[in-house]
């Protein structure tokens, strides 16, 4: 597809990134970051299935899956979504390391926080759920493919926002992050989204793991992979025991996925562009023989006996009458 970037978007990208990480190192360890918190974190008691369904739908596992589905019609959301895990993952657990700040729990003490779920004691900062809602919004403001599929595209960028907020609030609310580590997770995501969808070399890239998954080899992976992560979540330890209804929601999305990507392997489906979505071999080949039986040898005199210029595209009702009974006609 033609590479046709919005330069505006993308700065106010960047500087949104740098203003929420900004604010975010600056509020940590402040009176306002442990207040904020504990305001937040009063609400765990009433909301405790909330915060843990919330929690699991930031993880990346999660994200992969429902990417997955949306990847069925949209394949760069997905290509889009492992190349930022995969940059962002790197970035935030290199960050997390370095950084190592102590959880909530792990200076406050469990008897002032409400834990829900697992009980970690540092590598605070940033938080990862953040980082992983807050680029795949960004990606979806960003991308050049909104031009291809404008209606999914303004609705994915909708709910994205919606569940970015959602998510990180939950995280604060759950006890397991400060408010600085949001705000600095949510930079990085929009940093790193800004990177793959915002800049050529990066939507290049974007564009080059979506035609590979349009291949058969390439839909199988996808596949595979939509098998490892539904089995994963099915199978592993999980960290918020009150989410396990929509654990067994999304390991039914991640088999769904998995079923509609080995179909696409047998299908064959082209990648969308330009605002034409894509379709399958199969419808179109019968308008490529329709074309191609009009040779360009026979444009110039049809055209020049029907009195119409030479090198003009002939309107349907016109293709339908012979030339000669154009010609005839005064």
């Amino acid at each position: 597809m033609n590479l046709v970037l919005d330069p505006v978007r993308t700065t106010i990208a960047l500087v949104s990134a740098a203003v929420l990480v900004l604010v975010g190192v600056a509020l940590m360890g402040t009176p306002l970051d442990t207040q904020w918190l504990l305001v937040s974190n009063a609400w765990a008691p009433v909301l405790p299935s909330t915060g843990s369904m919330l929690s699991l739908l930031g993880l990346g596992t999660a994200a992969v899956l429902l990417a997955a589905l949306v990847g069925l019609r949209e394949p760069r959301v997905l290509a889009a979504l492992l190349l930022m895990l995969l940059i962002g993952g790197v970035l935030v657990h290199a960050i997390k390391a370095g950084v190592a700040a102590p959880r909530p729990a792990a200076v406050l003490g469990v008897e002032s926080v409400t834990v829900i779920g697992a009980l970690y004691q540092t590598r605070a900062m940033p938080s990862g759920h953040a980082a992983v809602l807050g680029g795949m919004f960004a990606f979806a403001c960003l991308a050049p493919w909104r031009r291809v599929d404008r209606w999914l595209a303004a609705h994915l960028a909708g709910v994205l926002a919606v569940l970015a907020v959602a998510v990180a609030a939950a995280r604060v609310l759950v006890g397991a992050h400060w408010p600085s580590d949001v705000l600095v997770g949510f930079g990085i995501g929009i940093a790193v989204a800004t990177l793959v969808g915002g800049t050529r070399p990066g939507y290049r890239a974007v564009e080059a793991v979506a035609i590979g998954m349009t291949r058969p080899i390439g839909c199988g992976l996808i596949a595979a992979i939509c098998c490892i992560g539904a089995t994963v979540l099915a199978t592993a330890r999980s960290d918020y025991p009150l989410a396990d209804p929509l654990r067994a929601l999304l390991v039914m999305v991640g088999a769904a996925a998995a079923a509609g990507w080995l179909w696409r392997t047998r299908a064959g489906v082209e990648l969308p562009q330009d605002g034409v979505r894509a379709h399958p071999p199969s419808a179109v080949r019968p308008v490529m023989r329709a074309e191609s039986a009009v040779g360009p040898k026979t444009a110039g005199p049809v055209a020049a006996r029907s009195g119409a210029p030479v090198g003009s595209v002939p309107t349907s009702s016109e293709a339908r009458v012979p030339a000669a009974a154009r010609s005839a006609v005064p």
